[in-house]
């Protein structure tokens, strides 16, 4: 089990609002997947986007505030897309292949001073929740992307799943 970790200021700083993207595919199915749950992008305090086993379905907070897709049972070898947006303004949104799936009005700044200092990809602080599967892309933009905005982006990299590629490099630090 692998998961990278980062500087959270250099990959996600305490912004505002934004928009984060991530494309993965799982190396197994739902009835696979433990209780607890299967981290794809977590910071203390500031970010978790995950799935929850127990209720089989995607999850996304930012650090007070949550967002649930429905009952979503996966599917090996499948890929699934994950926007998370969030605005002081609007809140924070959930979006699942492109299209929204749940809205919560109130998003909270994380305080600089409570946000922790690294961001983990494909796990939390804990190896147990690794998110067993490829990542096909991730991307951090600093403004929240409207519905159309994400269904365009989708749409503009589907064919890019569709034959098994890649939608964007992994971020290394060097």
């Amino acid at each position: 089990a692998a998961s990278l970790k980062y500087p959270r200021k250099i990959l996600l700083p305490v912004y505002t609002e934004g928009t984060v993207r991530l494309v993965w595919k799982p190396d197994w199915n739902s009835r696979y997947v433990s209780s607890s749950a299967v981290h794809y992008l977590y910071s203390d305090n500031v970010i978790d986007i995950s799935y929850d086993g127990t209720n089989n379905r995607f999850a996304a907070s930012d650090g007070t505030n949550s967002v649930d897709s429905t009952s979503t049972i996966l599917g090996s070898g499948t890929v699934y897309t994950l926007h998370f947006t969030f605005d002081a303004t609007n809140g924070i949104k959930l979006y699942l292949n492109g299209a929204l799936v749940d809205t919560n009005a109130t998003y909270t700044l994380p305080s600089v001073a409570s946000a922790g200092a690294e961001i983990y990809l494909g796990s939390s602080t804990s190896v147990t929740n690794h998110a067993h599967g490829t990542f096909y892309g991730f991307a951090v933009f600093d403004r929240e992307m409207t519905s159309a905005e994400v269904a365009a982006d989708y749409a503009q990299f589907s064919p890019l799943i569709a034959d098994d590629e890649r939608v964007d490099e992994i971020p290394w630090l060097w």
